[in-house]
């Protein structure tokens, strides 16, 4: 019996530690690399943890980049249209004559740059991502509680 209580004990400890720990993992996000006078965009996993933001690979599981929360000294977010007549083009195979309105509709994308400050080379640098339109709104509520900043809205 006394073993079953000191079981059930540790047990409940054990949960209540993992889930005071304030991480949140984001997987569908992607960041914007410069290569040169090009830009690639990287498919990430996005760990929120209280202390940092940390960015790793999402094939490999490697660390990108690290950002300390009181290093962010600024967030923008904007959101940009495009069009999809790429879908159109692969729905109108299918489909046929009723995918045309396809070739007009509009997508969003949402971007938040965060600018920070690099501590080795003391120059500001910006990190751009491309949220889910799923998540766009959580993860910019969590970047605004842990920097305390607002993120300034550019919205076309």
């Amino acid at each position: 019996m006394i073993k079953k209580l000191v079981c059930i004990l540790v047990l409940l400890c054990f949960v209540s530690v993992v889930l005071s720990v304030d991480i949140v993992v984001y997987t569908n996000v992607r960041w914007l690399r410069s290569e040169g006078d090009n830009t690639k965009e990287i498919k990430i996993r996005m760990i929120i943890e209280p202390d940092q933001l940390t960015v790793r690979g999402k094939k490999t599981g490697s660390l990108l980049f690290e950002i300390p929360w009181t290093a962010i000294e600024g967030l923008t977010y904007s959101k940009s249209k495009h069009s999809r007549w790429k879908i159109g083009a692969g729905v109108a195979v299918v489909v046929g004559v009723f995918a045309i309105p396809f070739f007009f509709m509009k997508g969003t994308k949402h971007w938040l740059t965060v600018k920070h400050n690099e501590k080795m080379t003391a120059f500001r640098l910006n990190k751009t991502f491309r949220l889910d339109k799923k998540t766009f709104n959580m993860i910019i509520a969590e970047f605004e509680a842990k920097t305390g900043l607002t993120a300034s809205r550019i919205e076309e």
